[in-house]
């Protein structure tokens, strides 16, 4: 199971987000823009797994939803520290998304530490969904 960090994986690279620039190329290709920033921040930080620092409007979560499954994702986290988190649950839980546990990612910001005199990595808590 998962520790308090993220364990050892790696995320899947996808060309075709790779690759996309245009307004007309995230409609064509049907490509959800909350989607394509949680891609994006999460190869830019490195982490090893996708997460959704905001998963928007109920009526954001389906389309967030068909790319999962259209890129095979069978694991991400949820950071999103919003009011509205309850819906974006439940709309994830009712297609097979289910939380699994409650774990540490890494925010690809840094903090001064004042006490030690150094920079140290941020992290957020994040619950670690799984689809069944």
């Amino acid at each position: 199971m998962c520790t308090t960090k993220e364990e050892e994986r790696k995320m899947k690279k996808i060309e075709l987000l790779e690759n996309i620039k245009e307004k007309e190329d995230f409609e064509e290709n049907k490509i959800s823009y909350r989607f394509y920033w949680a891609y994006r921040e999460s190869r830019r930080i490195g982490r090893d797994i996708l997460n959704f620092d905001d998963v928007g409007f109920e009526e954001n979560h389906q389309e967030i939803i068909e790319n999962l499954e259209r890129f095979e994702i069978q694991e991400f986290t949820i950071s999103d520290q919003s009011t509205g988190l309850m819906k974006g649950l439940k709309s994830f839980k009712r297609k097979g998304y289910f939380p699994i546990d409650l774990i540490e990612i890494d925010t690809g910001r840094t903090n001064w530490n004042f006490k030690e005199n150094k920079e140290e990595k941020e992290y957020t808590p994040a619950l670690l969904f799984k689809r069944n």
